[in-house]
Formats: C-alpha cells, sequence, structure tokens
C-alpha cells in the first residue's frame, strides 16, 4: 500500500514538473534556458505536490 502512494507522490509531482516546463515554453523561453532551472522547477513541483497532498489529507 505504501508504494502505491510513493507512485502516486512521484507522478504529482512529475505531472508538475511537466506543467512548469510547458508554461516556460509557452513563456518563450528556450529549451537550454529550461534545463538551467530544472533543479529549481523540480524543488517548486515537490513543493506544490506537497502542499496539494496536504490540503487533500487536511479535507
Amino acid at each position: 500500500m505504501n508504494s502505491y502512494f510513493l507512485c502516486k507522490k512521484d507522478l504529482a509531482e512529475s505531472e508538475k514538473v511537466m506543467d512548469m516546463v510547458r508554461l516556460s515554453i509557452s513563456n518563450g523561453e528556450t529549451l537550454g534556458e529550461v534545463a538551467e532551472c530544472m533543479f529549481n522547477i523540480q524543488k517548486a513541483a515537490k513543493l506544490i505536490a506537497g502542499e496539494q497532498r496536504e490540503e487533500l489529507v487536511n479535507t
């Protein structure tokens, strides 16, 4: 059961990363610029996914 929640957490983080990459590209950034910021994008996605998970637990 724990593996289910870990996979779900990883999926949520991956979806957030892809959303942020798409947004960056649609705002005119190049893939090189996105790649340079990938660490920050992944960190932000992890925070957002964690906050959303906490909101679900608290409801």
